[in-house]
Formats: structure tokens, sequence, C-alpha cells
């Protein structure tokens, strides 16, 4: 075997080490030191003079990065673009982990990802809702639930039942809009659950707790039969 540089032939523990035969790395000890010099002088000033220290064989920009960025060096640089790094255009728990990359490169390749593997994740998706069907119902009615809860809870204050007659089964009851025209509010902020807008607004005002036998009547006929009995 022969250096792939300087062709001269390789003989371990003389001119290479053993580990480097074993990696196919076939550089002789003196093209190794005359690399690393090349490698020191151009990048010993971004990191300091600690760089010095780190007598590795760096083949391309990504992996002079790689080494640069280890535990006791005071600059990191991103793995991507080679920008320092700090709080401001990185990730925390990335500096802490060992993931050195900006945050503009970290989306470019979330978005990159995300486009490429497409239809794979796409279809783990369904297959993970066809396996779960049953759980992620009882989920999504318990969290349902929930949020209702939390509403009427609000615009009733506490009382738990109908404005107007006085219902006192959640399942019956409703939120009515007191100026009326809910169908084309409704139809203008386009939300799905109308519970979950409420509380993501702070409870807007304009808003009351009515059955649904009530809150109906209202709708069609513009009055309440409770109200003309009173």
């Amino acid at each position: 075997m022969n250096c792939r540089i300087c062709n001269c032939e390789l003989i371990s523990k003389l001119n290479c080490t053993q580990n480097q035969l074993k990696s196919s790395n076939f550089i002789c000890r003196i093209c190794n030191n005359k690399r690393i010099l090349e490698y020191r002088k151009k990048y010993s000033p971004i990191v300091g003079l600690w760089f010095w220290n780190y007598p590795y064989i760096i083949n391309d920009k990504k992996s002079s990065r790689k080494c640069i960025n280890k535990k006791n060096s005071i600059i990191k640089i991103c793995t991507s673009c080679g920008i320092e790094l700090n709080i401001e255009n990185t990730y925390k728990y990335g500096l802490e982990h060992g993931s050195y990359i900006c945050r503009v490169c970290r989306l470019e390749y979330c978005k990159t990802h995300r486009l490429k593997n497409r239809e794979i994740n796409l279809k783990k998706k369904r297959e993970y809702k066809l396996k779960r069907k049953e759980i992620i119902f009882e989920q999504y009615k318990t969290r349902k639930t929930k949020i209702k809860f939390e509403v009427l809870n609000h615009y009733s204050n506490g009382t738990m039942q109908c404005a107007c007659c006085g219902e006192k089964y959640i399942e019956f009851l409703s939120i009515d809009h007191v100026a009326g025209g809910g169908s084309k509010h409704r139809k203008k902020i386009k939300v799905g659950d109308f519970y979950f807008w409420l509380i993501k607004n702070n409870f807007p005002t304009g808003y009351r707790v009515l059955c649904m036998n009530c809150n109906s009547s209202i709708g069609f006929h513009g009055y309440c039969p409770h109200e003309r009995e009173l």
C-alpha cells in the first residue's frame, strides 16, 4: 500500500499508524502533518489556539467543523453553514447536547426532510390512526367534554344551567349568541371547535348558556316559549 498523496510505501508504525491502514486512510505521517498544518493556519484565527492541540486529518469543510466543535472548545460553529453559534441563533438544547446547527439551517433541513418524505409520513400517520382508532376517538371525546365544561362553567357563572329554563344536564346545554347571528359569526371566524375558540380568545362577552330547546326556539322563531310563560 502506498500513500495517496506522495505515493511512498506505507509501513505500519514507521511512517503511518495501524488505525490509518485499517480505516483505508492511506496517507504517510509527513503528508498527514502537512495537511494538519494547513488546516491549523486556516482555522486557528476562528477558533483560537486550542485548535492546535487536535491533530486530526480533515478531508472537507463539514468534518473540519465537527473537529472544531469539540467539548472543550469555547466557540461552536454551525456544521452546515459555518457561522458562529450563540444563544440567539441556535437552540439551547443543541448547544448543551452536541447538536451544533443554527436555526436557519435546522428549519431548512426540517422543511426539506418533510417534503422528501411526505408520502412516507402520511402513510405512517394513516396506519397509526387505524391501529389506535378507538383510543384516539376516546381521547377526542374526553378533550371535547373538558373544553365544553370549562366554557359552560364560565358563562353560567358556575351554576352550569340554562339561563332560560334552568336545565342542568350538560349534554343538553350549549352556547348562545346574546345578540343573535351565531351562524354568520361561526362562518366568519372559520373554526371547527367554537368552544376552543372562546377559550383561546379569553372568553369574550356577548354569550350565555342555553339548552338546545331554548337555543333552537330563539334561532327559528325569535323567542323562547319559557319567556312567554313568565
